[in-house]
């Protein structure tokens, strides 16, 4: 999570324009409504790392999204079952599929994702996106 506040944060701070993208970069998908009621606890949505993840854990707590749901969605993707899509694939996935990344998130995903062979394992990339901060 803190990377990803990091990837958003300008000076250590999100903006309320970068607030909406590091709530759905850390996986949580709110409304407009949702992500209001968000903001207002983050006093607009301007807010430090510390304020972000007291806002945002919870949430992530109850959000339906988590490892397996996201294997499950980059397996439709996977013709062999090996655990593997090709980069190009994934790159596909982050700009055409949901809430579509911009060209700068995903060279920023692209940049923390090991392909071997021009191949993606999406369960480590779940893996890794869910893995708790030390």
């Amino acid at each position: 999570m803190e990377m990803t506040f990091k990837t958003y944060a300008q000076g250590g701070t999100l903006t309320s324009k970068t607030f909406n993208k590091a709530v759905r970069a850390v996986g949580l998908n709110p409304t407009e409504a949702g992500v209001a009621d968000l903001k207002k606890k983050a006093s607009g949505g301007s807010c430090d790392f510390d304020t972000f993840k007291k806002i945002i854990v919870p949430e992530l707590e109850k959000a339906n999204d988590n490892v397996d749901e996201i294997i499950d969605s980059f397996s439709v993707f996977d013709q062999d079952g090996s655990g593997l899509i090709s980069a190009s694939e994934f790159r596909h996935v982050l700009t055409g599929m949901g809430e579509a990344l911009s060209q700068e998130e995903v060279m920023e995903v692209m940049s923390e994702v090991e392909a071997n062979n021009g191949m993606i394992d999406y369960r480590e990339f779940a893996n890794m996106i869910y893995a708790p901060e030390e």
